[in-house]
C-alpha cells in the first residue's frame, strides 16, 4: 500500500495544530490508502477484483 498521502495529510494537520489524541484511519477505500504498483506476476483478473472492491469501499457499497 502507498500511504504517502496519509503521511502528507497527517503532517498538514499537525502543521495547522489540528492533531490531537484521536485515532486517524487511513485504509483501503480512502484516498490515502491507495495501492502502489502491481507486481507483474499478479493476474489481470485479480487486479480487476481488487480494484472493484476498492471502488465498493469508497462508494459505501462494501464496509469492513
Amino acid at each position: 500500500m502507498d500511504f504517502r498521502i496519509a503521511i502528507v495529510d497527517f503532517l498538514g494537520k499537525a502543521k495547522e495544530g489540528k492533531v490531537g489524541g484521536d485515532v486517524y484511519k487511513y485504509q483501503i477505500g480512502t484516498e490515502a490508502g491507495t495501492l502502489g504498483t502491481w507486481n507483474p506476476a499478479v493476474p489481470e483478473e485479480v487486479k480487476a477484483e481488487v480494484e472493484q472492491i476498492i471502488k465498493d469501499l469508497r462508494s459505501g457499497n462494501l464496509t469492513l
